[in-house]
């Protein structure tokens, strides 16, 4: 039996643990020429980062009905209709494109049948046609954000463009940095254009959420859609070289802990020249500069000769 009113005496020594929070860090491999260098992002670089979730007042959905989806269009379709009628609630406006833009669904409350409408216009409009990035980002452009309003865009598509502007830059430049609208871009399966998107991705503000092109399982493959899409957005990164090329050219939504791996040419002349990252949110910013040059390890070096090579291709072909 415990007498309480004894002194309680120790039996062990107390630890006090102290760490440090995470910091930035960065390495830089040289291959051929060319530099790779991976930025690992610590907390001193989104002390401005949001940590509310993204919830506009109205969203704007595009869905793609280009013929690159009609192998996929008897599962695509419910799943599409599955992810609308579990959206959150606020106004929404839905879009179907390909060669055109044409509304499926007026601009109104999420009510319960938004998935049944905009599933029986997807049948009767069928997938067929070339897909016109071109057209959509510049139908885009043409809402208006109301001074204080939130909107989301949300673009499900694979991105692979067929007709008109094809370069991923040149789409990219077609979107304006505009004041309370994010861009987000849906997966939905495997198949996707990672340059164009990315680039999309970037000038949007927003992100790519991939989603699970199943039948299988979709009140949880649309909870886990739409929670990624209105988690937190995270920083955007850019990385800057005094000269030769950099790829890519930004990265959007960077959160503390992620990796990012920036290719570039290693400047000119006998000094290499490692990229610095530019870390914005908001109007908060930080440069986290480049680490030494280290020579990449031979089990190492062909990759990544490999990955710089295709990286200044992908550059290229974004032109």
């Amino acid at each position: 039996e415990v007498n309480s009113s004894a002194p309680m005496v120790p039996d062990a020594d107390a630890k006090l643990e102290i760490q440090e929070l995470p910091r930035s860090s960065n390495v830089v491999f040289s291959v051929d020429g060319h530099l790779v260098s991976l930025f690992t992002l610590g907390n001193e670089s989104f002390e401005a980062t949001e940590s509310s979730e993204f919830a506009p007042d109205k969203w704007i959905i595009y869905v793609d009905t280009s013929a690159s989806t009609a192998d996929s269009f008897l599962v695509r379709t419910p799943l599409i209709s599955a992810l609308l009628d579990d959206m959150p609630m606020s106004k929404v406006q839905v879009f179907a494109f390909d060669i055109e833009v044409v509304e499926l669904r007026g601009l109104g409350p999420k009510d319960g049948l938004l998935g049944t409408v905009v599933g029986q216009a997807l049948q009767e409009r069928l997938p067929m046609g070339a897909t016109d990035l071109e057209l959509l980002l510049e139908h885009v452009e043409s809402h208006a954000v109301s001074p204080g309003e939130s909107v989301g865009v949300l673009l499900l598509s694979d991105f692979i463009a067929t007709v008109q502007e094809r370069a991923a830059m040149k789409l990219s430049q077609i979107l304006s940095s505009t004041t309370g609208r994010i861009i987000e871009l849906g997966v939905l399966g495997t198949k996707f254009d990672s340059s164009t998107s990315s680039a999309l991705a970037a000038a949007g503000g927003g992100r790519i959420v991939h989603i699970p092109l199943t039948s299988k399982d979709m009140p949880t493959v649309t909870a886990n859609a739409w929670s990624d899409l209105m988690r937190p957005l995270g920083a955007r990164g850019t990385p800057s070289v005094s000269s030769g090329w950099v790829w890519p050219l930004a990265a959007p939504d960077l959160h503390e802990g992620d990796e990012f791996v920036i290719f570039s040419s290693g400047g000119t002349g006998i000094t290499l020249e490692a990229p610095e990252l530019l870390i914005g949110k908001g109007n908060e910013s930080a440069t986290l500069l480049p680490g030494f040059v280290q020579a990449a390890a031979p089990a190492f070096s062909s990759l990544l000769k490999r990955e710089a090579n295709r990286a200044r291709l992908e550059l290229l072909e974004s032109e």
